[in-house]
């Protein structure tokens, strides 16, 4: 399946890079077509300008010519009237004029200046329609080559024009094909992809269900092994209190004593016994403990026989019990459990009393 889509993306990709050859290629042609054109509009403009040269040579020309026949005329016009008001005095001085040589000489160079003048006009003249001749010639020419290189430019452009049209045309078809080629593969992608997607989503959704499952699993397989931890560290913690209170009451020494009423025994250094009343029918014991050592006493009342009464001491973390077995109208008896290694019973009697039997 990952070769199928390599090999597609290839194809997708050759045909992509054949694409933008094409395009590059008539882009490279429109752009020759247009340098082409560019250089036939700019002969155009070269042969504008020389045409516009020409006339304006011969605007300047005319302006010559016209400027040349005013002088002529003036001239002419001048020597009219000079002939017209000399006349009757070349008649009247004829004779004397024919006597002075240098008048005639001078008339004859006047006349040969006004023959020269004549015949420069004259040439002028011929020249002047030599010069209209060229310039006609030279505008047919220009309007000759402006015609032939708007047509020639109209001809390049329209035969560039179509060329380009159909190129592109083709191109586009081209293109077009190869287009729907590639379309038609991107459907089939799409298609192999949602079912990917597709695949991939049901084994997600299957990875979920085993994951969930295996949680719930693990879920309970610890909650089943907490609770069997839990259930084991409370039945070894009440072991282990049995096992302690067993080891307390093995390791505990016993003090037996028997006391009267209203009387102060010492007990242990430190622990002070007072009984203040008993009921010989209901066998119980009111009275109190003087814990000496931790500034503090410990009230008895309504204890009965045989029921244990626990306490601590601050200085041994180990609990006492005192347990009263014989009650009298005038005193009492029991023992007290101590820790084992607490001092032993004192000796000597205190001030208010000692442990002694009853009377």
């Amino acid at each position: 399946m990952m070769q199928n889509e390599n090999t597609d993306n290839t194809q997708q990709s050759t045909l992509m890079n054949e694409t933008r050859q094409e395009v590059r290629k008539f882009s490279g042609e429109l752009e020759r077509v247009k340098e082409s054109i560019d250089q036939t509009w700019g002969e155009a403009r070269s042969t504008r300008m020389d045409l516009e040269q020409c006339q304006m040579e011969l605007h300047s020309q005319r302006r010559r010519t016209n400027a040349s026949w005013v002088m002529v005329l003036l001239l002419a016009a001048a020597l009219a009237g000079i002939s017209w008001y000399s006349y009757p005095m070349l008649k009247q001085y004829s004779a004397q004029l024919g006597q002075l040589p240098s008048v005639q000489d001078l008339l004859k160079g006047v006349t040969n200046r006004l023959s020269s003048a004549e015949a420069e006009l004259t040439a002028w003249a011929a020249e002047r329609e030599k010069l209209t001749d060229r310039m006609a010639k030279l505008e047919k020419r220009v309007s000759s080559n402006t015609q032939m290189a708007q047509n020639q430019g109209s001809q390049q452009t329209a035969a560039a024009d179509q060329r380009m049209r159909t190129e592109l045309n083709e191109g586009m078809d081209a293109l077009r094909g190869r287009l729907a080629k590639v379309e038609s593969a991107q459907g089939a992608d799409r298609t192999r992809l949602d079912q990917l997607q597709n695949e991939l989503v049901n084994a997600r959704q299957e990875i979920t269900g085993v994951r969930e499952e295996t949680s719930q699993q693990i879920t309970k397989v610890q909650q089943d092994t907490t609770r069997d931890f839990s259930g084991f560290d409370r039945r070894l913690v009440t072991q282990k209190g049995s096992l302690d209170t067993l080891a307390g009451r093995i390791e505990r020494q016993r003090i037996d004593f028997e006391l009267p009423v209203n009387r102060a025994v010492e007990l242990l250094p430190g622990i002070n016994l007072t009984v203040s009343h008993t009921q010989v029918s209901h066998q119980r014991v009111d009275g109190w403990l003087n814990l000496a050592s931790d500034g503090r006493i410990l009230w008895v009342r309504g204890q009965y026989i045989q029921e244990p009464l626990s306490f601590y001491s601050k200085r041994d973390s180990r609990d006492y019990e005192l347990v009263f077995t014989l009650v009298k109208d005038r005193g009492v008896a029991g023992y007290l459990l101590a820790p084992k290694g607490t001092v032993q019973t004192a000796s000597a009697p205190t001030e208010e009393g000692s442990v002694a039997s009853l009377p």
